[in-house]
């Protein structure tokens, strides 16, 4: 428990940092998770698997380091072209050259490499760098070191609310099969507290950001209420694969917390509800 808290401390203050800093710092520390997080997902997902025969097979060997080569490629497009990627179709055509690519590989390397190791890297080569790009597009955005904390609030403090609560009141399980420990009662704590946390925090920099404080209040409880629910469907999904995988954590790269992975699950989820929200409402 002490390192757990020992390391959390650590991993809080250089977020802080990270953040605080932002630009091309920000970007080159998210590339980089983005390598670690592909790095234990490819490794998550080549395990062998024991199946109801007896016969360990291997349920997916997705091409590891194409999907690092895609992170690289995503993140010189934002350093030299953001706006040309958010807002024109240089985004779309980065995705179809991607997938074609992996297309060819499949066919190419078969049998030893096959169609399902083209669909999970292309999942993977969006599940992990894209959604963590979110957080560089807002921190550059129009008041973003402010509303960049958003997404933190409500993925941590939905999983910390959860916790305590499910903790103290819980008696109904939420998901036995993916995640035992969670409760429907953390959740609906999780949910609340959430939505309590982000909506005070809006009213704190409301007049600092430049938004009424009408729409602030607005903004900031879909904020809590739907990052809530995204921090607790980020968090299922990271768990259902480790469920087929068979494996605890996605490593041990973070004392107590377990890798890169288990700790930003919820995060990669939530950052891009973050944005849309905020952009829905013309805010950023």
């Amino acid at each position: 428990m002490r390192t757990r808290v020992i390391s959390g401390i650590v991993l809080f203050i250089l977020i802080t940092l990270m953040l605080f800093l932002g630009g091309n710092v920000l970007l080159i520390c998210l590339f980089l998770l983005s390598l670690g997080g592909l790095f234990e997902l490819g490794s998550a997902l080549s395990k062998a698997v024991p199946q109801p025969d007896g016969i360990k097979e291997v349920m997916f060997r997705p091409f590891t380091y194409t999907s690092m080569a895609a992170a690289l490629v995503w993140y010189l497009l934002l350093f030299f072209f953001k706006e040309q990627v958010w807002n024109t179709h240089l985004g779309i055509y980065y995705f179809i050259f991607l997938l074609i690519v992996l297309m060819a590989l499949s066919i190419f390397y078969y049998p030893k490499r096959r169609f399902s190791d083209a669909a999970m890297s292309f999942f993977s080569a969006v599940y992990v760098p894209v959604l963590f790009s979110f957080i560089y597009l807002l921190r550059t955005a129009d008041h973003g070191q402010f509303f960049v904390w958003y997404i933190f609030a409500a993925a941590w403090g939905s999983d910390t609310l959860a916790y305590f609560s499910g903790m103290v009141f819980g008696r109904h399980k939420l998901s036995p099969r993916l995640s035992p420990k969670k409760t429907i009662e953390g959740f609906i704590g999780g949910l609340l507290g959430s939505t309590v946390l982000c909506t005070v925090f809006g009213m704190i920099i409301a007049s600092t950001v430049e938004v009424e404080t009408g729409v602030m209040l607005k903004l900031s409880l879909l904020i809590g209420f739907f990052g809530s629910l995204a921090s607790v469907g980020g968090d299922l999904f990271a768990s259902s694969i480790k469920r087929v995988m068979r494996i605890k954590d996605y490593s041990n790269l973070i004392p107590g917390h377990g890798g890169i992975m288990d700790r930003f699950d919820s995060i990669l989820f939530v950052a891009p509800v973050v944005y849309v929200i905020l952009e829905f409402f013309e805010v950023v």
